[in-house]
């Protein structure tokens, strides 16, 4: 049905709704002191 068992996300975590986010609403800026950043997993 193409609906995924396993968890997903995005850098950002812009709001799913049909399909993947755009590249810009995902994107981030990676900045020389940041080391890591949170993707939270959505499962449906």
């Amino acid at each position: 049905m193409g609906i995924p068992r396993e968890g997903f996300g995005f850098s950002n975590n812009p709001k799913i709704l049909v399909g993947a986010p755009s590249f810009k609403k995902a994107a981030i800026a990676l900045t020389q002191t940041q080391l890591a950043i949170q993707i939270q997993l959505k499962y449906f």
